[in-house]
């Protein structure tokens, strides 16, 4: 059985809730809550207490098993159909992610390069870190998690003096409404998402017994950090300004300067960025690997199975979306309502369970 630590699992539910929040949900909460965006967080932390608890209780369901399992335990002859459904979900989903990164990396960085050849290289070093054990995935989670937070601190920190909150008045300038659907894109983006760790069984998780206390403070901590992202960006920027930028999170980075000596180190504070999409990838393809082996009933031939996933996800992210705006249109209004199937399906399993307790 292949076993991580409590504190890895930890930090891997912190990668799969923020990966598609760089670049993804941070642009299309200004696009649609606008200078609301950072109530649209806190509305969701509130909304998304249902699907956290959810995940918790399903989890806890049956510990020797996983999400893949479940679905056969409780769909029967149907299993098989849903599951590979939620595996075209996660393609779906690996799929944007990956688009992000390389959109992310040709814009700042490499301009000049084929994305092809970003796509590539990326999806390379994901597809070889996945080809490891769960335990060398989860350690390379802890490494870049400290990474990421020291980072992250840093840049709050600095952006601490620029902040102007005048930026956030008026509220509610365009009613409630459109706070309400920013969080639910939040929580589409960001909290469902979560429910693809249930590939991990409870019982795959040394020391499981004390999970509900570190579990819930990583889940709350990475929504903090979303809101303070948002709060800084329109507070730096403008809602105006901030709205403009797809990568706002990379762009408030070239604003820093530290004691008026360290100018122009928004590439090494951007590592924060690049991590989170790379350890989501990494999860994304974790999964699919997973669930294909079961579902399937393949005991060898791993790599095998990741190279097939990785040139699917890769071809469909250099094919599907031709621009920015297509992606965009997408995640608005396609995107919301795929992702739901990740919380109706452990939804129904829980349902199921409590109806027919001895399945």
């Amino acid at each position: 059985m292949k076993t991580i630590r409590k504190n890895e699992y930890i930090f891997l539910c912190y990668f799969i809730m923020s990966s598609m929040f760089w670049g993804i949900t941070s642009y299309v909460l200004l696009q649609t809550s606008y200078r609301d965006s950072w109530l649209s967080i806190i509305i969701s932390l509130v909304l998304g207490i249902i699907p956290l608890i959810l995940f918790y209780l399903t989890l806890n369901l049956s510990p020797c098993d996983n999400i893949v399992s479940l679905i056969n335990k409780h769909f029967g002859k149907f299993g098989i159909v849903i599951n590979i459904i939620l595996m075209l979900v996660v393609i779906i989903m690996a799929t944007l992610l990956l688009w992000n990164l390389i959109t992310f990396i040709s814009y700042q960085y490499l301009f000049k390069t084929p994305n092809a050849a970003i796509a590539i290289l990326f999806m390379s070093v994901i597809a070889y870190i996945v080809s490891k054990d769960l335990s060398v995935i989860s350690r390379c989670g802890g490494i870049m998690f400290f990474m990421v937070i020291i980072l992250f601190l840093i840049t709050f920190f600095t952006l601490l003096g620029k902040i102007n909150l005048s930026e956030i008045k008026p509220l509610l300038e365009n009613g409630f409404k459109p706070v309400l659907k920013g969080s639910y894109l939040y929580i589409s983006n960001n909290i469902f998402p979560l429910y693809l760790l249930l590939i991990i069984p409870k019982n795959n998780i040394v020391d499981n017994s004390n999970l509900k206390k570190p579990l819930f403070i990583i889940i709350l901590m990475t929504i903090i950090m979303a809101f303070i992202v948002i709060f800084c960006c329109i507070t730096v920027f403008g809602a105006k300004m901030a709205a403009l930028y797809q990568f706002l999170e990379y762009h408030i980075l070239k604003t820093i300067n530290i004691a008026d000596f360290f100018q122009r180190i928004e590439s090494i504070l951007s590592i924060q960025l690049i991590f989170s999409l790379i350890m989501g990838s990494v999860l994304y393809l974790y999964y699919l690997k997973t669930s294909f082996k079961q579902i399937f009933k393949i005991n060898k031939k791993d790599n095998l199975i990741i190279i097939l996933f990785s040139i699917i996800i890769t071809i469909l992210s250099l094919k599907v979306f031709r621009n920015s705006i297509s992606f965009e249109l997408f995640i608005l209004n396609i995107y919301p309502f795929i992702s739901i199937i990740l919380f109706i399906i452990p939804l129904i399993i829980f349902i199921k369970a409590k109806v027919h307790p001895k399945l």
